[in-house]
Order: structure tokens, then sequence, then C-alpha cells
């Protein structure tokens, strides 16, 4: 389980995806750096069940991608950068599970 609350890092380019047994990501970013989490590759962590990404001041960008070739039990994606297609990917994910 990896939590991260993420307020003024500046330069926090994360990896995730290199944390293949990594089966709980809850990212809450609020200042400092932005996050392309289309960056994060959830094909690359099959072990992965729970993923909560929060932002407040546009810290985070896009969805993740390969979400619908995951294996998430659970996903929650807001963020304010967010289009009506990552919306739309969200909600049709979490429709099929």
């Amino acid at each position: 389980q990896l939590d991260i609350f993420h307020s003024g890092f500046i330069g926090l380019i994360p990896k995730f995806d290199t944390l293949k047994c990594l089966n709980r990501l809850n990212i809450r970013a609020y200042l400092g750096d932005k996050i392309e989490l289309k960056e994060i590759d959830l094909k690359k962590m099959p072990c992965l069940k729970y993923l909560y990404l929060q932002d407040a001041y546009n810290t985070l960008k896009g969805i993740p991608s390969k979400i619908t070739e995951s294996n998430l039990d659970y996903i929650y994606v807001n963020n304010i950068g967010m289009t009506e297609n990552d919306k739309k990917i969200i909600n049709e994910y979490k429709k099929s599970r």
C-alpha cells in the first residue's frame, strides 16, 4: 500500500508502474508540480486492486493508461484536468466491474 499526500513537492515524477506488487495506491495532490497520470501504465501493475487519485489545484492531469486492461476492483479519479472522455472511460470501467 502506498499513500501519498502531495503538497508542495517539486520534481516528484514517480514511476508508480514499476511497483508491480503494489495492491493499493492513494494519491491526494494539493500543490506543487503536475503529475501526468497517463504515465502510469496500469497493465504493468497486475496486483493493483484499489486506486484513488484526487487533486484540488490542478496538480494531477488526465487518467492512468490502460485502465480497461487493469485488475482494479475499485477506482476513483477526480482531478480538475479530466476531460469528458476521461470521465467516460472511468465510468464505463466502473460499470463493467
